[in-house]
Order: C-alpha cells, then sequence, then structure tokens
C-alpha cells in the first residue's frame, strides 16, 4: 500500500498508508488549499464528504460505469486458476464465475486478470463468497439477472446498487477518521 504524504503550507506533514484511489487523491491534494490551518481543513473535508454523499447514495448520481469504476478492484491471478486448488480468494471466485459465464477456457492461461466488486449478498457469506466479476453489469439484463441471481442467491431482481457492499464507506470512513 503507498503511502501518501503531503507537506501544507500550514506546516504540517500528513503521512497516511491507504490504497491508491481517485477519491483519496483528491482529499490529500486539497491539503495545499487554504490559508490556515482551520480552511486547508475545511477544503479536506468538502471534498471527503462529497465522496462519502456518492457512498451514501449508492452512486445515485453517477451512471453504472462510473459507479463500477469507483467499488471495483483488479486482482490478478499470476498462475494457472488449477494450480491455486482450493484456496478461498476473491480472485479465484472471479474466475470461476467469470469461467461459467464466458466459457472455461478462459481459466487455462496464466495470468487472468479478475476486475470484481464485493457483494453485500448472500448476507452473512464471507467475502470470498461475494465477489462479482463486473463483466456481467454489461450483459443484457435476463442474462445479467440470470448470474447474479445464482451468484448472490437470490430470486430476486438485483440491480448495481442493490449490491453495492458496505465495503466502500468502511474504506472511505477509516480514510476520514484518519484525516
Amino acid at each position: 500500500m503507498p503511502t501518501h504524504t503531503v507537506a501544507g503550507p500550514h506546516r504540517c506533514t500528513v503521512s497516511l498508508s491507504i490504497p491508491s484511489h481517485r477519491p483519496i487523491s483528491q482529499v490529500f491534494s486539497r491539503f495545499l488549499d487554504g490559508d490556515s490551518l482551520e480552511s486547508c481543513y475545511a477544503a479536506v473535508a468538502e471534498v471527503a464528504n462529497n465522496w462519502l454523499d456518492v457512498v451514501d447514495t449508492r452512486g445515485e448520481a453517477l451512471d453504472d460505469a462510473e459507479l463500477i469504476g469507483l467499488i471495483s478492484e483488479n486482482k490478478t491471478i499470476s498462475g494457472l486458476v488449477a494450480d491455486y486448488g482450493d484456496q478461498k480468494i476473491t480472485s479465484l471466485t472471479t474466475a470461476a464465475r467469470l469461467g461459467d459465464y464466458l466459457g472455461g477456457e478462459m481459466l487455462q492461461d496464466k495470468g487472468l486478470n479478475c476486475r470484481l466488486v464485493i457483494a453485500n449478498r448472500p448476507y452473512g457469506a464471507p467475502v470470498t463468497d461475494r465477489a462479482i466479476p463486473t463483466v456481467i453489469f454489461k450483459a443484457e439484463p435476463v442474462e445479467q439477472q440470470f448470474w447474479l441471481r445464482k451468484w448472490l442467491k437470490t430470486t430476486a431482481s438485483v440491480e448495481l446498487r442493490d449490491v453495492v457492499s458496505e465495503a466502500p464507506r468502511c474504506g472511505l470512513g477509516s480514510v476520514a477518521a484518519a484525516v
């Protein structure tokens, strides 16, 4: 995890080890704003609050692609999927689901790139069971619903914003608390 350090004009240095992400970069860039420590913190708080609003509303003001870009993570499986055996990790769950959806032949190569979101369902399930490949959100509605219902173990209709996990809120919340 990279360390972000900003030395502002107010003789303070802020250094945190947090994931690199567009909202976090925007927060840190605002540490240089203002002509006093109070106005600097107000500028930082404004950006942080805007991003918390995005999370709290589950990105209702964003289109699906923008929301997925904010809440998804990219994982790479360096070896062959078969070499990992029965390990439980989000990238393997995502790879298996990609294989089900797109065809198992894609799992035969090394270096599989998995872009995923962590869903809030099935409720109570481990994170590894809640990994959803983002490519499914580009599928035709009937196909999308089939796979989301299967993976989320539900019979109800499912939309992207219905499955947004609390993980983004927790992550931004911890950054805001650290700031």
